[in-house]
């Protein structure tokens, strides 16, 4: 699929954005075109741009994902994971958080693959949740490859019984945390247990909502994740896991990190 310029936009907000390097040392930015009042459920489309000079300047904007090609609904949650072994750029997105695609790239984002739907690997989570809504990863970064070459996604899920939008929109809460991983460079995707639910206590405070989570292999190769929610606790939750797909410990409340009830960001130095 290749991607060309963007049309003259309607004017519009700008929702979360994404930043890759990949192994050329191309830099990626994305984010979502949120068009009226720049809500979730607003005709998002997914616009990017490249850098070739390490972020000094960058190409004009392209649109990435059209939300009219997929029908109703905002195109969202754009993940993108820079392959270290194949250089291969793989990336997963949201249509109106109901189906999920994934498509790749191998000339830096210059050029995509057709996307592929990937719902089914999602259906999977009914066992754990009926969900009727999904997002993709959070992180102002991408999505996470272990060292030894698995790839990570954070999941959050809703059963959409939420009325945040009035009733207009399925809700994003209730929710929970969860993942997916590719064992094979993105070839196919599994899912894996659940990492933190609503309801969960910790500590004696009940956990309210975990969503928005960021991901970081740690120097002695566990992953943990780092989760946004609404507790009263007002602190980040974490979880951490040997291998990044199982026995998640017990989720807590990181005294020394304030939750301010939005998407963070989180980078591991060296």
């Amino acid at each position: 699929m290749a991607i060309g310029p963007a049309a003259s936009p309607a004017p519009s907000r700008a929702g979360p954005g994404r930043l890759a390097v990949t192994r050329n040392n191309v830099v990626l930015v994305t984010a979502e075109a949120r068009p009226g009042k720049g809500s979730d459920y607003d005709y998002n489309d997914v616009l990017m741009r490249r850098s070739n000079d390490g972020g000094r300047t960058f190409a004009s904007v392209v649109k990435l994902v059209d939300h009219t090609t997929y029908g109703e609904g905002p195109a969202s949650n754009f993940i993108m994971i820079p392959d270290r072994a194949t250089g291969r750029l793989h990336a997963v997105f949201c249509h109106d958080y109901a189906r999920v695609f994934a498509m790749h790239s191998d000339d830096d984002g210059a050029a995509f693959s057709t996307p592929v739907e990937i719902t089914a690997v999602f259906q999977q989570f009914c066992v754990d949740c009926a969900w009727r809504v999904c997002a993709t990863g959070h992180r102002h970064w991408c999505g996470l490859q272990l060292r030894n070459g698995r790839m990570i996604i954070p999941v959050c899920l809703s059963d959409g019984s939420g009325t945040e939008f009035g009733g207009k929109h399925r809700g994003h809460r209730p929710s929970i945390v969860k993942l997916i991983y590719s064992y094979d460079h993105g070839k196919t995707w599994r899912r894996a247990g659940i990492v933190c639910r609503h309801g969960d206590v910790v500590n004696g405070v009940t956990v309210l909502n975990p969503s928005e989570t960021i991901a970081v292999e740690l120097a002695d190769v566990r992953v943990l994740f780092n989760m946004r929610s609404e507790s009263k606790q007002n602190r980040r939750l974490v979880s951490v896991s040997q291998d990044g797909v199982s026995d998640w410990s017990g989720p807590r409340f990181d005294n020394a990190l304030l939750e301010p009830v939005c998407m963070a960001s989180m980078i591991r130095l060296g």
